[in-house]
């Protein structure tokens, strides 16, 4: 899934824009203007504007480029040169088109902004959260600045800072309810829940339409175990901007009866979220006949779904016609689902054949056999928080009586000095020969304990009923019920949260302690499923 908490609208989009006015986007009027006069830079930039309106960025690039020659103090050829650079995503070359901008106009914030946004997609977010800042502090209502200054402190873990931020340009916002709504994302990034939901509800008393307040009210209310409210609050996610209903045959299936109506049950977010909300197909299956489409990398697995009915992968098979269609994310709010009846682990099941075969090939490890995944899909919004450098691993090494087993497939491009880390925890990585995630349960149910990030294998782990240590981000995603070790979706796996914003050490410490503690004692026995 995505962040679990939104901030007001348009907060996504990190583009940048061209300042000019429209009537200067004529494309035909510009270029019969640089015919009359071409060493004019002013209508050679204007011809740029309206290249880059047009997409054609390396023409408009080069009409800057020599806008630029002709008058090198022109401000905005400097920095419409950076849009066009970064239109082809050159960020290096954008930067310092940027750059080159502010040293002619200090003082104009716009420049900060381009400046920040282009920092921001090469990762530099301290600097990019500089120019934000300056910015915000020359333009206090300016509402792009402030949703980007915001989502990047947030993504550097400066929560308290985000918080004080939104707040101090409360008075010059003119979106009043947006503007709450992003101080309540701030405070339940910080896990004060009460406060945001107090901040939340004065959003949604000025917009009560406010699709991304009540997104947010959604994770308040999964946080504190509220599910009936959670789950209504949670279908506004289709009202956010940039999110809809895919274009699937048959309307949208909410609650009411279905009457022998035939139900197209469909993916919406990640691998780990179909694998968390598969366990509600059966439920559904018995109301009506079920057309269910599973990514190609769970065919195998989710065949072993007890009422999973009519399986197809859609990139090898058409959607049948349905006279429904519903996301997997959506059944819960349609079948009542709430903590008291949760469906209940196991529900997915390694095959038995390939488990005997990997424990087979396991047997020459010594000890606890213990699985690790440091890493998740990157592409994830939140990655960079959930997500370990390896060399956050080392104090797992050297625990008495333990061999690790690799379970990382992909994720993030650590470096070559952080890879070498592992060398240290004498990793067994038999991840070459696993095709999907049939393979990938195989392993695990061969294994004594795994430990993992907040992904796709965390909830494999616990789908299947074995034991899982979840090594867990302080801005804790929705499902994992704030101030709790355990988990009501899965019986077997245990939560281990950072006390405080970007800070490993702690979890690792204890992590290592209770390994230690299992292995000394055998309490891990072979086979045994609790966590």
């Amino acid at each position: 899934m995505q962040n679990r908490t939104a901030l007001s609208r348009g907060a996504e989009d990190t583009t940048l824009t061209n300042p000019l006015p429209q009537q200067l986007l004529d494309l035909k009027a510009a270029q019969r203007a640089v015919r009359l006069e071409p060493k004019n830079a002013t209508l050679r930039r204007n011809l740029g504007n309206a290249l880059l309106a047009a997409k054609q960025l390396e023409q408009a690039a080069q009409c800057y480029r020599l806008a630029r020659t002709l008058d090198p103090t022109d401000i905005w050829a400097h920095h419409n040169l950076g849009l066009a650079y970064a239109g082809q995503q050159n960020w290096p070359e954008a930067i310092a088109a940027f750059r080159a901008a502010l040293k002619l106009a200090p003082d104009q914030p716009d420049l900060h902004l381009s400046l920040g946004t282009a920092l921001a997609a090469t990762g530099d977010l301290p600097a990019a959260a500089a120019n934000y800042a300056e910015t915000v502090r020359r333009q206090p209502g300016n509402e792009i600045a402030i949703n980007r200054l915001a989502r990047t402190l947030i993504d550097l873990n400066r929560l308290e800072e985000a918080e004080t931020m939104l707040r101090a340009v409360l008075p010059h916002r003119t979106d009043v309810a947006t503007a709450w709504n992003d101080i309540g994302n701030a405070l339940i990034c910080q896990g004060r829940l009460e406060e945001a939901a107090t901040c939340i509800d004065r959003a949604l008393e000025r917009e009560p339409d406010l699709a991304v307040a009540h997104y947010n009210r959604a994770v308040i209310a999964f946080g504190t175990g509220r599910y009936a409210e959670a789950w209504r609050e949670w279908e506004w996610r289709w009202r956010r901007p940039g999110k809809s209903h895919p274009p699937l045959p048959g309307k949208a299936w909410t609650a009411e009866p279905l009457a022998g109506q035939t139900v197209l049950v469909h993916e919406e977010e990640g691998l780990g979220d179909y694998i968390q909300f598969c366990r509600f197909v059966p439920l559904a299956a018995e109301r009506c006949q079920l057309h269910l489409r599973v990514p190609a990398a769970l065919e195998r697995l989710i065949a072993t779904l007890s009422g999973a009915q009519n399986i197809f992968v859609p990139e090898t098979i058409p959607d049948p016609p349905c006279d429904l269609q519903i996301s997997l994310l959506s059944l819960p709010a349609a079948l009542g689902i709430n903590l008291a009846n949760l469906p209940t682990t196991p529900y997915l099941h390694a095959e038995p054949g390939l488990v005997t075969a990997w424990r087979a090939r396991l047997a020459p490890l010594p000890g606890l056999r213990v699985g690790l995944a440091w890493a998740g899909n990157p592409a994830y919004v939140a990655d960079r928080h959930r997500s370990l450098s390896p060399d956050l691993l080392a104090p797992l090494a050297g625990t008495p009586g333990v061999s690790f087993v690799s379970l990382q497939i992909g994720g993030a491009d650590w470096t070559k000095p952080s890879l070498a880390q592992l060398a240290a925890l004498d990793l067994y990585d038999p991840t070459a020969e696993l095709t999907d995630l049939a393979d990938t349960a195989a392993l695990i149910a061969a294994l004594d304990l795994i430990i993992s990030v907040d992904s796709a294998l965390a909830h494999l782990a616990g789908a299947i009923g074995r034991p899982v240590w979840l090594l867990n981000r302080f801005n804790t995603d929705w499902r994992w019920l704030r101030g709790r070790a355990d988990s009501p979706w899965y019986p077997s796996l245990r939560v281990f949260t950072q006390p405080r914003p970007g800070d490993w050490e702690p979890v690792m410490e204890e992590v290592r302690s209770r390994m230690g503690e299992r292995s000394a004692t055998h309490q891990f026995a072979r086979g045994e499923s609790d966590g």
